[in-house]
């Protein structure tokens, strides 16, 4: 599934956008999901980094697209960003806010579904790899290599990031789940490690983010088996 934000605030350019990603996804099998934003102040009203695509306008009431895109790469640096606009001299500014193309109105199928092709099977080969995060400003997506340790304390999950410790209210089973695949693995009930991110071990002890982490006797020996098969086969 694909999220999709569209921001606009002409009603035949919203129908028209949502008419093309219907037949898109019916010709190239691809579901979306969508939201409508009237302006640039409702898209970041509460902007979470939610969002594979943002198909933008520029020009519109109240906060224009250009502005917006500008508050959204602070907090959003992944979300593609496709202009469809009338005004083709924005092009150059597009280049400060990364965005990914320009499509030029009135939006014919043609020229969307061209820019769609390549958006989605540059999607298609980016690794699933983010979580979201809760921060005081709001959700964070923190790349799972950038997780260092998941502490579990009375149901409350600190999670040890290279940009911080995020404190979040939910189970380490289902965090576990979340994190399978990316080469996680318990030293400890309490304690859930990224075998990417271990620089030592001790006996009773794993070193990893800097910190000394606890090895309990019940999970070192699967724990063990688990680093070395990550190493492949090196000592751990």
């Amino acid at each position: 599934m694909i999220k999709v934000a569209i921001v606009e605030d002409r009603d035949d350019d919203i129908r028209c956008v949502k008419s093309h990603l219907e037949r898109f996804g019916r010709e190239r099998s691809v579901s979306f999901s969508l939201d409508v934003f009237r302006n640039g102040n409702e898209l970041m009203f509460d902007y979470q980094p939610v969002y594979d695509i943002l198909l933008m306008d520029i020009e519109m009431p109240g906060m224009d697209g250009m502005t917006a895109a500008e508050q959204v790469r602070r907090v959003d640096k992944d979300v593609m960003i496709i202009f469809i606009t009338s005004m083709a001299q924005y092009a150059i500014k597009g280049y400060r806010v990364r965005a990914r193309s320009y499509i030029l109105k009135p939006l014919s199928y043609h020229a969307f579904a061209f820019e769609l092709d390549d958006a989605v099977e540059e999607l298609a080969k980016r690794v699933d790899d983010a979580v979201l995060l809760p921060a005081e400003d709001g959700l964070r997506k923190v790349h799972v290599n950038e997780i260092y340790f998941v502490e579990s304390q009375a149901h409350i999950l600190h999670v040890h990031t290279r940009a911080g410790v995020f404190v979040m209210r939910e189970s380490m089973k289902n965090m576990e789940q979340k994190l399978r695949g990316y080469f996680f693995e318990r030293c400890h009930v309490s304690f859930l490690i990224n075998l990417s991110q271990v620089s030592s071990m001790e006996q009773e002890t794993v070193v990893v983010g800097g910190e000394r982490v606890p090895v309990s006797r019940q999970k070192r020996k699967a724990f063990m088996l688990a680093l070395t098969s990550y190493l492949g086969g090196g000592a751990a």
